[in-house]
């Protein structure tokens, strides 16, 4: 039987790079992460469902794979809309007692019910940016426990959490310089459709905006 020290684990070099790097690969692209699994997962659920029931009704092979791929991508795309509605509803329901209280509607449950309601719409729509956010966050989270695991001390935890707020908001910085760029690219587009220019304009446009990263 093979005793495993934590203490010795956690003093050693790998754990800590791990969530450093970890950290920072969250911080910065953790949404889009999350977004491809939860498709990937939700598609993979739902195709090899319809392709197993395709089996036991005794469709035909083809058929079976054509059903399973148009699966896959309505599976994908629930997969996806699920989570936002479970942030929705997580968030809203929390936020919106806390604008009835503030507001004094928690005595009455109507005006309670709207309040959670409209914070759950909102939250729905900001969903992606609650969840960019969230990334964010842990990925700070992460960086200052890899640090502070790597140098235990309270020097090492003040760097940690110096870092960990360094790699927060550098990731703040780097989703809303990235969609400042996309709302740049959505304009321009629309400037040369309205004046006529061909799909190759609009295309060259966009090559030339990427290159001002």
């Amino acid at each position: 039987m093979v005793d495993v020290d934590i203490a010795s684990l956690q003093e050693s070099i790998y754990l800590p790079v791990v969530f450093v790097v970890g950290g920072i690969i969250i911080a910065f692209i953790g949404r889009t992460l999350l977004k491809i699994a939860i498709m990937i997962i939700g598609g993979g659920l739902l195709s090899y469902g319809i392709y197993y029931l395709a089996g036991v009704l005794g469709i035909g092979l083809v058929p079976a794979i054509v059903l399973a791929i148009i699966g896959f991508i309505v599976g994908a795309v629930i997969g996806w809309f699920l989570i936002k509605i479970a942030v929705s509803i997580a968030v809203g329901i929390t936020l919106g007692m806390i604008l009835a209280v503030v507001l004094g509607l928690q005595e009455n449950t109507a005006a309670l019910v709207i309040t959670v309601l409209l914070a759950m719409g909102l939250t729905y729509i900001l969903a992606e940016k609650i969840i960019e956010f969230a990334m964010s966050v842990l990925g700070g989270v992460m960086v200052f426990y890899g640090i502070s695991m790597a140098y235990p001390t309270l020097i090492g935890r003040q760097a940690g959490i110096a870092l960990g707020f360094i790699v927060f908001f550098l990731s703040i910085y780097y989703h809303h310089r990235g969609k400042k760029k996309k709302e740049k690219i959505r304009e321009k587009v629309i400037i040369v459709k309205e004046k006529g220019a061909n799909k190759e304009s609009v295309e060259e446009i966009k090559k030339l905006l990427e290159k001002e990263k």
